[in-house]
């Protein structure tokens, strides 16, 4: 059983073109851009932390999050998503219990939550800053030319799958924040047994619309997290944020929810978004349906109008009701 991050570079040699990640801001990654820029960070990242096995997360589910997490598990480190909803104080508990001593986020972020500075930050602005541009070409030269062995020998540092891989930490609501340590083999395990129960093609799409921290309630059993639910919350930016995940969710057709409940409840947006589309499909084979019985009724029309044209020219029933002979044509 191979490691998240050698698993991730074997994924990419086989769909490299193939669209990977997608957010609501409009950003999309193919598989080969997801590892160019995971690794470009986590040379980056290696270097920063030397030394340091736990590295703190504070980003939202997007694009640029899911590429942090990747590349802070390609460069060996083990990343900690901070619930940065639960409060200033359940972050730093959850901080001081891992000995975190570097928080990657950004200012952008850091703006819009409305989150302040704490010790120890680090800003995805000014790491991208770093990044020559030597340095991205030959990244993107040795993920196209290299095969998948090659790449995880030179650019991942995991070390086994019984590793760390990450910590959860709960929100804090019946005391200090407890963290679970999950293993490489541990998720592994976990998607293993998903990939069992919803059995995933390559076409499938997976929609998360829940950070990186949050814990499903009803992940302990897949079967129970895939109904659908009745209703999505009423508040005014969860209806905005429903519909940007329905927008995207529509657009790159989502099949499977890849959270099972929250905020904006994940399950009833992603039926939505399968239901317009189902629709869209429909309209769309209606109009193609009666498209064609127009074009068919024209053909008919044209040729009843010429077989009538035809007649009068050659024997056809006259104006006077009599045929081309001088015969009666109604008895």
């Amino acid at each position: 059983m191979e490691t998240l991050g050698r698993a991730f570079v074997r994924v990419v040699k086989r769909r490299r073109a193939a669209l990977c990640m997608a957010d609501t801001t409009g950003c999309e990654l193919t598989f080969g851009r997801a590892l160019i820029g995971s690794l470009l960070l986590s040379r980056i990242i290696r270097r920063r932390t030397a030394g340091e096995d736990l590295i703190g997360l504070l980003l939202p589910a997007s694009v640029g999050g899911a590429l942090a997490n990747i590349a802070t598990t390609i460069a060996g480190k083990a990343p900690v998503n901070l619930n940065f909803t639960a409060g200033r104080d359940a972050m730093t508990a959850a901080v001081d219990r891992c000995g975190i001593r570097t928080i990657l986020t950004s200012r952008v972020f850091l703006s819009k939550a409305g989150l302040e500075e704490m010790p120890g930050m680090v800003f995805l602005e000014d790491l991208l800053e770093q990044t020559s541009g030597p340095a991205k070409i030959g990244v993107a030269l040795a993920t196209s030319v290299l095969p998948a062995a090659a790449i995880n020998r030179l650019f991942v540092h995991e070390k086994d799958v019984d590793s760390l891989a990450t910590v959860i930490f709960s929100s804090g609501s019946t005391g200090v924040p407890k963290g679970v340590m999950l293993s490489h083999r541990n998720i592994r395990a976990n998607i293993n047994s998903a990939m069992q129960v919803f059995e995933l093609g390559g076409r499938d799409v997976m929609l998360g619309v829940l950070p990186f921290f949050h814990r499903g309630r009803d992940s302990d059993d897949p079967r129970r997290s895939a109904r659908v639910r009745r209703h999505v919350h009423a508040g005014r930016s969860q209806r905005r944020a429903a519909r940007g995940v329905l927008h995207r969710s529509d657009r790159h057709a989502a099949a499977v929810v890849g959270s099972p409940g929250g905020h904006v409840d994940a399950e009833t947006v992603s039926a939505q978004a399968r239901g317009s589309a189902a629709d869209r499909r429909d309209s769309d084979a209606r109009h193609r349906q009666n498209r064609s019985a127009r074009r068919a009724a024209t053909r008919a029309q044209t040729q009843i109008t010429g077989g009538m044209g035809g007649m009068g020219r050659t024997g056809g029933m006259g104006r006077d009701g009599r045929d081309g002979q001088g015969r009666a044509g109604w008895r």
